[in-house]
């Protein structure tokens, strides 16, 4: 029952059914069209659309696979990271409009001139995740908590969300489960000590090396040991993460990912919570430069535990 495969099997004939009409496509790529910010990004303009066909204009560049992969661009990599991580992070915190596709080869990169800086398309948005308010409010939530390095906070977030969308109907132990979570968003975002990490990785070894995907993987097997349904919508928002998140790693090495969401986590009168988070986004980066501590999985450089709350 908790599983409620009937809603399941539903969700994914409807995200099916987008996936085979091009108007759906054509009406993403207009509303992402009006919400980037032409210095930021763009998008294909639509210039005709039907159900089994999309005519747009030409995209120039190449995929950032592909960019990657050419040298002759490496001194491009951390503004292309700094452009990309910035529209990834306004898109779910500000927008609450994501692109559901971020892997490499829907992403094109150019240049106007070897001197100029670089441009990023958005290609294919078949798939398209619109965050609802209470979803924002959870990751804005969750951020916070995690630049405080506040478990409980972050693992409420998360419960809080679910139990709001209906998902936690046959839940057990509730108050675990927010531990659980918690440690892992935390131990993901920052390198923490033994306390924290132990509850969700066996030896230090397991959780130094572990990858977004493995953090994904505990949060799915966390939520189904305690009976929680998991939001597609959540869900969906980790998995366009996951794909790009190899390629934000080489763009932006011994750089914060974290850095570029504090603009839309604390507002501008909050002048303590923006400097603490650069605070500690610097330290990270700093961490990382001196080979201190190694990378973290969800994009993020760690922080030396001796940095406090």
């Amino acid at each position: 029952q908790w599983l409620s495969m009937p809603d399941t099997v539903e969700q994914f004939g409807m995200y099916l059914m987008k996936q085979v009409d091009f108007r759906v496509e054509a009406s993403n790529l207009q509303r992402f069209g009006r919400n980037i910010d032409a210095c930021k990004a763009r998008v294909p303009k639509v210039l005709a659309a039907s159900e089994c066909v999309l005519v747009t204009d030409l995209v120039h560049g190449i995929s950032l696979s592909h960019f990657l992969r050419q040298p002759q661009y490496k001194a491009f990599h951390k503004a292309v990271f700094r452009l990309l991580s910035d529209l990834i992070a306004c898109m779910a915190l500000r927008d609450k409009f994501v692109h559901g596709d971020l892997h490499p080869g829907n992403i094109m990169v150019s240049l106007a001139s070897p001197d100029s800086v670089p441009t990023i398309t958005l290609i294919d948005a078949g798939i398209a995740i619109e965050v609802s308010e209470s979803m924002q409010t959870c990751l804005k939530a969750a951020f916070v908590a995690a630049f405080h390095m506040n478990v409980a906070g972050l693992g409420k977030a998360l419960v809080s969300f679910h139990h709001g969308e209906g998902l936690c109907t046959h839940a057990a132990d509730l108050a675990g489960l927010e531990h659980k979570l918690g440690c892992i968003g935390v131990a993901g975002c920052f390198t923490v000590d033994k306390s924290i990490w132990a509850e969700v990785f066996s030896d230090q070894r397991e959780y130094l090396g572990a990858r977004t995907s493995h953090y994904f993987d505990k949060m799915l097997v966390v939520l189904s040991a305690h009976q929680v349904r998991v939001s597609p919508t959540f869900w969906a928002l980790l998995t366009a993460f996951a794909l790009v998140e190899g390629s934000m790693k080489e763009l932006g090495h011994q750089i914060n990912i974290l850095r570029m969401v504090t603009p839309y986590v604390f507002s501008f009168e909050n002048v303590f919570g923006r400097i603490k988070a650069a605070v500690r986004c610097a330290l990270s980066e700093r961490a990382s430069s001196v080979g201190s501590k190694p990378t973290k999985s969800m994009g993020c450089v760690p922080i030396p535990n001796f940095c406090g709350a």
